[in-house]
């Protein structure tokens, strides 16, 4: 079952052209980003920089 949602969840991330969380250097502390609740972004990086920025 657990091999099956992570290949569902790879065909989501290619078909929307997402990325993983896991490429981002700099993630909140968060408690979904660190159980992998929220495991893809796209522009995730452009918005925090901006949000850190004021």
């Amino acid at each position: 079952m657990k091999k099956r949602l992570l290949a569902d969840n790879q065909k989501l991330v290619e078909r929307f052209g997402a990325k993983k969380i896991s490429s981002l250097k700099d993630v909140p502390d968060f408690y979904a980003f660190k159980r992998g609740l929220i495991y893809s972004h796209r522009d995730f990086d452009k918005f925090y920089a901006a949000l850190k920025k004021g």
